[in-house]
């Protein structure tokens, strides 16, 4: 990948482009449809935001493999004519009907090839599966790099140690940024940061206790029972178990409250609400960014009637103490003036106190997803509530399963 993005960044510097943000989707496939790319839809909604004028890809299928995900970015470019696009190792030109159309031939062709290539794999790993043979490939984290069916004394003692923190109560979150820190978890090379998910599965991987899968689902034989790969366990079925329980009770959900009038039947789960609201707002603390042109330590835009006010207030006492105006006159114009003087110093002192608040707290705009999820949840749910007032969540109708975004209505402060 390091290879890939430096043939990029030399391309954009050989055009006289300023490469301004890497998005990279690692380990994500850009050909599987229930597959979501976090960082391919941030560069879709950064470039119809204006945010970046182009794109540059090592290979068109690289960027896409599915023809839906290729005619989103064609509509981009329509709605945006100026914007530019190049790849290392074609030369394509979306702004154009010709470049256009060979985009989409490349994508069709590279749609089938993944399409045949998968049903191959599935049917090889199918049968190793079912002779509860190792399906090879990289080692699992746990087990040796020489021998997969070995199991690593000190990546095992690591996973072990990680599940007897979940059953007692410790987040797979915590967990993630220590093993990051110490570099466990076989992290993938070029990642800066554990993704959530991997750590989830390392904890609760059915190959921890000798079982085969095929797609993520226990392999069960003829008679009803798992089938047993050829490698050594690292827990037993039931501590496996235990942890397996213990991090799916974990996972929340969100549910109309009957207690507080509501009917009760509507639900989501809570992952990707959270993560849908969170990109929302993020989004929108970069769009605001995006359109103030404000210094972060910009003046209070009071501050010369508050010194004009004071002003007044010094010529009124000097004028009372000079005998040009009365005392009785003096009681009479000084306490406006005051009240006006106290209201505008209190207006200051809030304006400065947010100020420095936001100093204080760090740009909010250039949090990624991942950065926003390390922060402690009191930090969390304060960058979310200084954006938003409540999310509405409509009902799904009969049936339906798949999350819908659609469905969830943000309601923003003024």
């Amino acid at each position: 990948m390091a290879r890939q993005q430096a043939d990029c960044e030399r391309l954009a510097d050989l055009r006289s482009w300023h490469a301004v943000k890497v998005y990279e989707d690692n380990d994500v496939s850009a050909f599987k449809r229930n597959v979501v790319r976090d960082e391919f839809e941030l560069m879709l909604k950064d470039l119809r935001a204006g945010f970046i004028d182009g794109i540059v890809a090592y290979d068109l299928d690289r960027l896409a493999r599915q023809p839906r995900d290729l005619e989103r970015l064609i509509e981009i470019f329509d709605e945006r004519p100026r914007l530019e696009f190049a790849t290392v190792t074609n030369d394509i030109d979306l702004g154009t009907p010709d470049g256009r159309t060979m985009a989409r031939i490349m994508v069709a062709f590279a749609s089938k090839s993944s399409h045949d290539a998968s049903r191959r794999i599935r049917r090889k790993h199918w049968e190793l599966a079912q002779q509860s043979k190792d399906s090879g490939g990289p080692a699992p984290y746990g087990w040796r790099k020489d021998d997969r069916s070995k199991v690593d004394p000190q990546a095992a003692k690591a996973i072990r140690a990680a599940q007897r923190e979940i059953l007692a109560g410790v987040r797979i979150g915590t967990i993630r940024t220590r093993w990051q820190e110490q570099g466990l978890g076989n992290p993938r090379e070029g990642t800066r940061r554990m993704a959530h998910h991997h750590v989830e599965h390392i904890l609760t991987n059915p190959r921890s206790v000798g079982y085969r899968t095929y797609h993520g689902e226990i392999l069960y034989g003829d008679d009803g029972q798992p089938v047993m790969g050829d490698w050594e366990p690292i827990n037993t079925v039931e501590e496996w178990e235990a942890v397996c329980e213990a991090i799916a009770e974990s996972k929340y959900s969100y549910q109309c409250s009957v207690v507080n009038g509501g009917c009760g039947k509507v639900g989501r789960v809570g992952e990707p609400v959270d993560k849908h609201i969170t990109r929302l707002v993020l989004e929108e603390k970069r769009e605001k960014a995006a359109g103030s042109d404000a210094a972060e330590d910009q003046r209070w835009p009071g501050q010369q009637e508050l010194e004009d006010v004071n002003a007044d207030i010094r010529q009124l006492v000097e004028a009372e103490k000079a005998k040009q105006i009365s005392v009785s006159t003096l009681l009479q114009l000084l306490p406006a003036k005051e009240k006006l003087r106290d209201e505008l110093k209190l207006e200051r002192s809030r304006f400065y106190k947010e100020q420095r608040q936001r100093e204080a707290m760090g740009r909010t705009e250039d949090l990624t997803e991942e950065e926003f999820f390390d922060l402690p949840i009191e930090r969390q749910q304060e960058i979310i509530l200084h954006s938003l007032s409540a999310v509405i969540i409509h009902p799904a109708g009969r049936g339906k399963r798949i999350f819908d975004p659609d469905l969830i209505e943000p309601v923003w402060r003024e």
